[in-house]
């Protein structure tokens, strides 16, 4: 996906967050893979959105969504059978995604500081909350309904420097019902990092349950 391909850009402040990470190889990496979508929620969380934008917390912030299919360059047509997926990843030396993913790219300031220039814990919490719960909303798992979250399991590897650039990482788990498991991860974008691989910061385990239908009841 490149930012001329988004068709929900609407205003020139998204254009620029875009041109901003394109900028940072790491993002600029996932902003070019296929099938992404910008999300922009109907109901933005005024703590994470608002609150954390202040005191220069949050500088710069967007949501891409990918949906569980994989799409290939060979691929000519939308048959979407096993055995052409499986050719097709064996061909290309891919491997088939099959869970919804999502990414929040952020552009953190002084401002989400704990310790001088090490983002605080409880922020990075904070962003695999919104990150996992951002996907389940966008991979329409909650059925517009929405879903709380039961329990976020986190586990911090290596602090954030800040000001700098993260990308934040959420994948589905199951789903049981009404509950929702997913996986996320906190890497530096703009850090290098030693030996090889991503440097991953944090990451979670956790539990999300959709609400429950609201329904008139006699």
């Amino acid at each position: 996906m490149t930012a001329t391909s988004i068709s929900s850009l609407k205003s020139v402040s998204t254009e620029e967050t875009l041109a901003f990470f394109n900028a940072i190889p790491r993002c600029a990496e996932i902003l070019s893979r296929s099938d992404l979508r910008v999300i922009h929620p109907r109901n933005p969380d005024s703590f994470f959105h608002s609150t954390l934008r202040s005191n220069h917390g949050i500088l710069k912030s967007v949501f891409i969504y990918q949906p569980a299919h994989t799409r290939t360059s060979t691929s000519s047509n939308s048959d979407d059978t096993n055995t052409n997926t499986s050719a097709i990843a064996i061909a290309t030396n891919a491997k088939p995604r099959e869970r919804e993913q999502g990414y929040l790219l952020l552009h953190l300031g002084r401002g989400v500081s704990g310790q001088p220039d090490i983002a605080h814990g409880g922020f990075l919490a904070t962003v695999l909350d919104q990150v996992t719960g951002n996907l389940i909303g966008a991979s329409g798992l909650d059925r517009g309904r929405g879903a709380v979250t039961v329990y976020l399991n986190v586990k911090y590897q290596r602090p954030v420097r800040v000001p700098g650039v993260v990308v934040a990482r959420a994948e589905i788990g199951r789903v049981e019902g009404r509950k929702i498991y997913v996986e996320g991860e906190i890497c530096a974008a703009d850090q290098e990092g030693e030996g090889e691989g991503e440097e991953i910061c944090a990451a979670c385990e956790g539990m999300f349950l959709v609400k429950r239908d609201v329904a008139v009841r006699i």
